[in-house]
């Protein structure tokens, strides 16, 4: 709940607080979650296919942009 990036919508009614600390990259663009990335990340989190709005998949040149990006930084791929 802490990860939605529709901050105070209905989905998190009842689990508050929420974990802060989330930021937000946008979908499809590596470049924008590469400018997200500092010293205090800990992780990448994504969905490969958003579902709010229509079906919205990730291109596969993301995925693979991703899982270079973290493979550069310290993060490990999860295929």
């Amino acid at each position: 709940m802490s990860a939605t990036g529709q901050p105070d919508n209905a989905c998190q009614l009842g689990f508050k607080p929420v974990v802060p600390g989330f930021s937000y990259a946008e979908f499809n663009n590596v470049d924008d979650f590469a400018a997200h990335i500092t010293d205090q990340t800990i992780a990448i989190m994504l969905e490969p296919i958003q579902g709010e709005g229509g079906v919205n998949p990730a291109t596969q040149e993301f995925m693979t942009g991703i899982a270079d990006l973290c493979r550069e930084t310290r993060f490990a791929a999860i295929n």
